[in-house]
């Protein structure tokens, strides 16, 4: 049967091309995987059609280096250009769009290194994933208003760019969208803006102040991190949300006004800088936070340790437990009641010496200070804490430093071992008290260098049981996920599984450990970009 429909096809398709070589038009299939959409080939350009009849340029072949892509081809109007349509091009220097084209597609000019003039023009209403990232030496992008929607890692990198007009109709600014264009000056936003993505204008050593328009209710995670010249930023009273990272590595802002519209500032998210030597958080000497007093600046400023000058009073209403504002922490409730806490283990795969725990409401704030309080061994390896009612998220930590993501608490009785959660079959009802031991003392990490081959890393073999499992999946170090090549995607699954919107599996986390140390945090994700922007040679 497969054969027949085969042989079916082949013969309608040399029909087909019989015609169309009549037609001066000759077409060819697509790819295995869309075998049945006839692709047509005009000049240097190769086409599809679309369901309204008009012309997607799937494939450009010429030479041209100052190219104005035409607004017809053999008759059929060109609205799309369709992905990766024009990547690595070696000869295009400028390249004007005509208003006919509505949508260019995922990294349709990804990697036009030679790129420096783009034209882009009203009528264009959405530029897809990666359209121009790498295109290293284009200088500038006047954006026209018409234009709804960038996507992520649109702009990524194009590391020359000195000019940027935004238009007036995006609500969002996507992730990782203008990250790395470390020429790129201060750029104003326009006043339809609602979010700012993650790592959005990270890498801007160019912004020396930002203006947050009005309107704005989140700045996500990572949005204007490693902004080394960043010395000022303004913030609206319609922010609510500072998410974790937000404004780390921006070593030259030394103080911050929160408005009290803000109700969340996640973890290290303002006056904080990473050490690539000691793999360390420090915090930005002389860093003040300036807000109201029970505020959650007021909050973030006493669990993390930071200076808070007060500008009011809060009428934000008041959580349960508030620190007092000398910067002492309160001390963790004791629960009174059966059921008034969760019991959570903790296996120390990692030779942590202090082990710490440190747990939250999501989306509010722990009732002690970072890192947390000490917990329990009971068993081996194994430590035990109990969870005070109302808290369902938590952090382990090697007394603050070498920690773990943020993690959901399944439930009572759940052990987590560095990889995920299972339930604890052995909880016992008593902590043992077992005698101190020696701190114990873990050999240095081996650097694997990072290569197009995979790594297989062997399988443990059981202890209890002689089980027979499926051989290892092998894996490449750095490649999250699986496509071959290590790119900011990988980088980007890491901080989105660090922010539980993906789960990764066994495989996944073990290529995306790339520092070894058992965990997968945002210090992999940082080590990938470091990677990917050839800082680093290997992991």
């Amino acid at each position: 049967m497969k054969k027949q429909k085969q042989s079916t096809f082949l013969a309608c398709l040399l029909v087909a091309a019989m015609l169309m070589t009549m037609l001066c038009i000759a077409p060819y299939t697509a790819s295995a995987a869309d075998e049945e959409t006839p692709v047509f080939t005009s000049g240097d350009y190769q086409y599809s059609l679309l369901d309204d009849g008009s012309a997607e340029i799937v494939k450009y072949t010429g030479t041209t280096s100052d190219l104005k892509i035409p607004a017809e081809l053999d008759g059929k109007k060109v609205t799309s250009i369709g992905a990766r349509a024009f990547q690595k091009s070696e000869t295009l220097t400028a390249v004007t769009i005509p208003s006919e084209i509505t949508t260019l597609g995922e990294n349709a000019f990804n990697h036009c290194e030679k790129l420096t003039k783009l034209t882009l023009s009203e009528g264009l209403t959405e530029i897809g994933h990666g359209s121009f990232s790498y295109c290293t030496a284009l200088e500038e992008a006047s954006i026209p208003d018409s234009v709804t929607t960038i996507k992520n890692f649109a702009f990524q990198n194009c590391e020359k760019m000195t000019s940027l007009k935004l238009p007036n109709n995006i609500s969002d600014i996507s992730d990782f969208s203008f990250s790395g264009c470390k020429s790129l000056p201060p750029v104003t936003l326009p006043a339809s803006v609602r979010r700012i993505g993650q790592n959005a204008f990270a890498h801007c050593n160019g912004f020396t102040n930002v203006v947050i328009p009005s309107g704005v209710t989140l700045i996500d995670g990572s949005a204007f991190s490693y902004c080394s010249n960043l010395v000022s930023i303004s913030l609206p009273d319609t922010l609510e949300i500072i998410n974790g990272f937000a404004f780390c590595d921006c070593i030259n802002l030394k103080e911050i006004t929160i408005p009290d519209s803000v109700t969340t500032v996640e973890h290290m998210a303002l006056g904080y800088w990473w050490d690539s030597v000691t793999w360390n958080y420090f915090k930005v000497d002389g860093f003040v936070v300036k807000g109201y007093t029970g505020s959650a600046a007021n909050r973030y400023a006493q669990e993390y340790g930071v200076n808070f000058e007060s500008i009011g009073i809060s009428q934000q209403p008041q959580p349960t437990t508030i620190a007092p504002t000398t910067g002492e922490p309160t001390s963790a409730p004791d629960p009174t009641e059966p059921g008034a806490s969760t019991t959570v283990y903790f296996k120390n795969n990692a030779g942590h010496t202090d082990v710490y725990a440190y747990y939250w409401p999501k989306g509010g704030n722990g009732p002690i200070g970072w890192p947390g309080v000490a917990m329990t061994k009971v068993k081996d390896d194994i430590y035990v804490i109990e969870v005070p009612a109302g808290n369902n998220m938590i952090i382990f930590s090697n007394n603050g430093s070498n920690k773990t993501g943020d993690l959901d608490i399944p439930g009572n009785n759940y052990i987590y071992d560095g990889s995920g959660w299972s339930v604890y079959a052995d909880a016992p009802t008593e902590p043992v008290t077992t005698e101190p031991t020696e701190p114990a003392t873990t050999e240095p990490a081996t650097t694997v260098p990072v290569t197009t081959a995979p790594i297989t890393v062997p399988t443990t073999e059981p202890t209890t049981a002689v089980v027979t499992t499926q051989p290892e999946p092998e894996y490449t170090l750095g490649d999250v996920n699986n496509d071959g090549e290590i790119t900011i995607a990988d980088a980007t699954f890491v901080l989105r599984a660090n922010a539980d919107f993906v789960t990764l599996t066994t495989t996944q986390l073990k290529s995306a450990n790339v520092n070894f140390d058992g965990y997968v945090n945002v210090k992999d994700a940082t080590l990938i970009q470091k990677y990917i922007a050839e800082l680093i040679k290997q992991f």
